[in-house]
């Protein structure tokens, strides 16, 4: 199963990729099955939560795992309509399961679960590598896409009315990154990020 961060490659059907897998594979005197790895706990974050929830959750789905789904504690609610559409596709009972809680305690659970195969996990590198320990006892395998915190350094040719537009199109909207921004003491426009999207949205 491919970590968060990578594309879905399966535009405009979601089967094809699946369909076109080969799931054995000959090699003269041997053969290779390719089976589902098992249960897996899938861990996404606060940011893009619909999207990473559907990069983690639809290749789980496509080759046959059942899964366990732990959102971000702050960015619950998609997390929540996805589990409602899940019902109402009719996915059976037990294939796919969420559970909320923060990281310490139901992430830390979900990784060191001896019934959990697999642990794919977004977040923070300090998250990530606690997933990771305790996974290793149980000898999960486990697959990692760390977020990146991007800083921006606001100078003072700085034109928010003009460049903002800019920054949070190309640094927020396409890219999974958490943006913090520098203002240095000579600039005389302090503002937050927040203050910039309000420019975009106006």
């Amino acid at each position: 199963m491919p970590s968060a961060g990578e594309r879905d490659r399966r535009e405009p059907g979601s089967s094809v990729l699946v369909d076109a897998f080969e799931f054995e594979e000959d090699l003269g005197e041997h053969r290779v099955f390719k089976e589902p790895i098992g249960v897996c706990g899938l861990i996404t974050p606060w940011n893009w939560p619909v999207n990473q929830i559907g990069c983690k959750v639809a290749p789980a789905l496509a080759v046959g795992c059942t899964m366990v789904l732990k959102p971000s504690e702050v960015a619950p609610l998609s997390a929540y309509l996805w589990t409602q559409v899940m019902h109402e596709a009719g996915v059976p009972a037990g294939v796919f399961n969420m559970i909320n809680g923060d990281g310490p305690v139901v992430g830390t659970a979900l990784s060191k679960h001896p019934e959990v195969d697999m642990m794919s996990f977004t977040g923070s590198t300090r998250a990530g590598t606690l997933v990771a320990q305790n996974a290793a006892p149980t000898v999960k395998r486990v697959t990692q896409d760390h977020v990146v915190v991007l800083l921006l350094e606001v100078l003072d040719i700085f034109d928010i009315n003009v460049d903002a537009a800019n920054i949070v199109s190309v640094n927020v909207f396409h890219c999974p990154v958490s943006p913090a921004t520098h203002t240095p003491h000579t600039h005389d426009q302090h503002f937050r990020i927040a203050d910039i999207g309000r420019l975009i949205l106006r």
